[in-house]
């Protein structure tokens, strides 16, 4: 072959090779175009009626796991309930988020969030990557393309907001007597005490708003906390409807059980509302944050009490 037809040979695949790469690249960004203005949990929105689980890994590769049996759950947490605000904050974003535009963010660079869904038989639906820096940003699974997304800003990764909250909330007002460690005091006396004392406002005031870190089944706790020490506390209130709390102290770490009762003389109706109560608080021991758990275990009525 003469040395004229080889450029020739040679010039023509050349061309064909840049013809190709300009028609792949043409079809890339008609396919980009085509998905824009799609919902970004396209597959999830689609089997809606199966979805069975929601998985999230953070930035650190911790991951969290909800999944649905009649309501949805917290598998980390004892199964215990998910926070419901929360949930439909998520449903809002499955059914109103959308693929905007494509960006560029350079391969490796950034931290980012994951979420997976599953269907009920375990089927992934939609694997999603979530920029940290710009929760407005991510990719699919292994995909390349990057896209700009609308309505993720709110969604959290804490799973402490994945949980009901307060856990409880117990109106000042409503109190009638407490009765701490055998110690008993009426409503016009602690009314007294508070006037003077910083240690019974603040006790007080965690009764109305108390957080929790975690949840542990009874069952596990019994088995494996044997050795924590307990205080109770009963709470007598309006209406015939009170609240045992034993607060248990084991290495440095404060847990609480909330049983609900009720008086002989309390209304039908707080029969209802404790069902409600042990939907909430019966088989699980909650993981206090230290202060509130020092707060309700240190506390003692003796110290306002005279001889």
């Amino acid at each position: 072959m003469s040395k004229k037809y080889l450029i020739t040979i040679i010039c023509f695949v050349l061309i064909s090779f840049v013809s190709l790469s300009v028609a792949l690249r043409e079809l890339e960004l008609k396919s980009v175009k085509e998905v824009l203005g799609t919902n970004t949990f396209f597959n999830t929105k689609n089997n809606l009626f199966k979805l069975g689980k929601i998985q999230f890994v953070d930035t650190d590769n911790q991951e969290f796991n909800l999944y649905y049996d009649g309501v949805w759950y917290f598998a980390e947490a004892a199964d215990y309930f998910v926070e419901e605000k929360e949930l439909k904050k998520f449903f809002n974003i499955i059914n109103d988020s959308v693929l905007v535009e494509n960006v560029e963010i350079p391969e490796g660079e950034g931290k980012f969030y994951n979420i997976k869904t599953y269907d009920t038989e375990d089927n992934l639906l939609d694997d999603i990557y979530i920029s940290a820096e710009d929760k407005s940003v991510i990719k699919y699974g292994d995909k390349s393309n990057f896209y700009k997304i609308n309505n993720m800003e709110e969604l959290s990764f804490n799973p402490s907001d994945w949980l009901p909250y307060p856990l409880m909330s117990i109106d000042e007002d409503l109190i009638i007597a407490l009765n701490v460690g055998g110690k008993y005091m009426e409503k016009e006396k602690f009314e007294e005490v508070k006037e003077f004392s910083k240690k019974m406002k603040r006790f007080l005031n965690v009764l109305e708003d108390v957080d929790y870190n975690g949840i542990i089944s009874d069952d596990f706790f019994d088995e494996e906390y044997a050795d924590a020490k307990m205080k109770e506390i009963k709470i007598y209130m309006f209406g015939g409807l009170n609240y045992r709390l034993q607060v248990y102290f084991r290495n440095n770490e404060y847990y609480l059980r909330i049983i609900p009762e009720r008086e002989l003389i309390a209304r039908t109706e707080v029969n209802r509302i404790i069902r409600t109560k042990n939907m909430y608080y019966k088989g699980w021991t909650f993981i206090l944050n230290n202060k509130q758990g020092a707060l309700l275990y240190n506390f003692a009525l003796e110290e306002f009490m005279s001889e």
